[in-house]
Parts: C-alpha cells; structure tokens; sequence
C-alpha cells in the first residue's frame, strides 16, 4: 500500500502544522495561531464549545481534540463554523496545544 507523503495528501486540519513551515514563520519560542476550518449550514454562532488535546516534549500527549467533544462542550446542535488554534512552546517541541473550537446553536 502507498501512502501520498505530498502537500495534496495533508490532512492536518491545520495544514501548515503538518510540514516544517512553522519552524520558518517565526515564533520558534512561542506561537499562537487560529485557522479557520469548515463552515456549516444553517446556523448562527451563538454559542462556543471548545475541545483541546496536549503533548509534552513529544512524547506524553492526552486530551480530545473532535469536533463531536467540542460541540458537546459547548452544547452545539448546529455547526455555524469550525476553527482551529495551535500553541506551541519551543517550536512545539516542548509544548503543544491543538484546540478545536465550534461555534453554532442548539
């Protein structure tokens, strides 16, 4: 079986996140980033639910990072739209946080 290793096949919903561009952009010691994601249909912002998972150094990583756990956070029926934020300390080598965070209404 092969697998497409090129920029086409990067399912990272933060696709930069998932190739060495971060490394060139700055922010090596520290970044914040949002990108936007999916919009849904029919709905109106109106309330937040947001889902986070963690990794320390690369090797310990826990937390839910799905838009099902998000939307459950934040009570979410209908998705108006889907973000992402990425935080990272050390270029993300040390600390990494990915949040997903859905904005809709009941």
């Amino acid at each position: 079986m092969l697998y497409d290793t090129s920029a086409n096949g990067n399912t990272n919903p933060s696709r930069e996140y998932a190739t060495l561009a971060p490394l060139f952009k700055g922010g090596f010691f520290y970044h914040r980033n949002t990108t936007p994601g999916p919009i849904g249909i029919g709905a109106e912002p109106k309330s937040e639910g947001k889902a986070c998972s963690h990794s320390y150094i690369g090797m310990f990583s826990f937390g839910n990072s799905r838009i099902e756990t998000a939307k459950k956070n934040g009570n979410i029926q209908k998705v108006a739209f889907v973000d992402y934020e990425n935080t990272g300390i050390l270029a993300g080598f040390i600390y990494h946080q990915f949040c997903t965070i859905v904005k809709g209404s009941n």
